[in-house]
């Protein structure tokens, strides 16, 4: 099933923590047991086989099965136990989830936490996560949200490229100014804010485009330009000086700190203290929010 979901025997070799040759092995001795070909392999993606799509589809749906009812005896206790997946983005994992993980295994022995910590979406189907921390506006409807605190972001720079570039009074002088962007959230190098329940896309000159926020960030401290940074990030900076909010008065597009998981899968033991340390840990108003209060509007 891991070769058909990762879509190569190379990906599951790294998947399973295995070789390729061990792989392809397994995959032909199944094919061998049932007298069927399971699987097309081509050098750039498997993919089944009429037989073997309905393979699949019946051991998944058995396997869920089989999870769900593992998982109903393993709620029976008190203490959560096993492996919870989960999905993190980077940024947010180096700054703060680390902390917090390692306070809910020493709080829990019996816990395990498998990390992936990427700013891509995970795709429950395929995957094999529990739950997911998002960062933002959800839009997904097949997934249940837990909140957890607010998201909240800044237009930064440092004082010495605002002493040298001036500060911009509207957005639409954004334009004339060296935009640090965000490619997973402004691929168009257009910021999104809002002012008074009006909403408008500005066009904002670009020095910089990185899907990592924190390379961001020491952009904008080093004086190269401007950023929205989220404040889970910038606050220690915004608090020392080193970083300025500029057009305070223009919202943006934060969302939410939030806990997702598939609707067709209940929360397990091990989730719900996941969930509760996030709780008790940023809300209402998490930590580094709290230390900006009198900077931000």
């Amino acid at each position: 099933m891991t070769a058909v979901q990762a879509g190569s025997i190379s990906a599951a070799a790294d998947r399973l923590g295995t070789t390729k040759s061990n792989v392809s092995r397994r995959i032909a001795e199944l094919e061998a047991h049932l007298g069927m070909r399971l699987l097309n392999r081509n050098p750039r993606r498997l993919t089944t086989t009429n037989v073997g799509g309905e393979f699949y589809e019946q051991l998944s749906r058995l396997l869920e099965e089989l999870k769900s009812a593992e998982q109903h005896v393993t709620d029976q206790a008190a203490e959560p136990r096993g492996v919870l997946r989960i999905a993190c983005p980077s940024s947010f994992a180096s700054m703060h989830f680390k902390s917090l993980a390692a306070r809910l295994m020493l709080r829990h022995p019996e816990l395990s936490l498998d990390l992936d910590c990427e700013d891509r979406m995970v795709d429950f189907v395929t995957s094999g996560h529990d739950c997911a921390v998002r960062l933002g506006q959800l839009q997904d409807s097949s997934l249940i949200a837990r909140t957890v605190a607010p998201n909240r972001h800044a237009v930064c720079a440092s004082p010495a490229y605002l002493e040298r570039r001036g500060i911009p009074q509207c957005p639409e002088e954004l334009q004339d100014h060296d935009g640090l962007h965000y490619s997973l959230r402004e691929p168009h190098l257009m910021w999104h804010m809002e002012r008074n329940g009006k909403a408008g896309s500005f066009r904002v000159g670009s020095r910089m485009r990185c899907n990592n926020g924190e390379l961001l960030q020491e952009a904008a401290l080093s004086g190269l330009g401007l950023a929205i940074l989220p404040t889970f990030m910038a606050s220690c900076h915004l608090a020392s000086g080193r970083l300025r909010v500029v057009l305070p008065q223009w919202a943006l597009p934060g969302g939410s700190i939030s806990v997702v998981f598939p609707k067709n899968k209940q929360p397990s033991v091990k989730l719900r203290v996941l969930i509760d340390a996030m709780v008790e840990a940023y809300s209402p108003i998490p930590a580094w929010d709290r230390a900006i209060s009198h900077i931000l509007r």
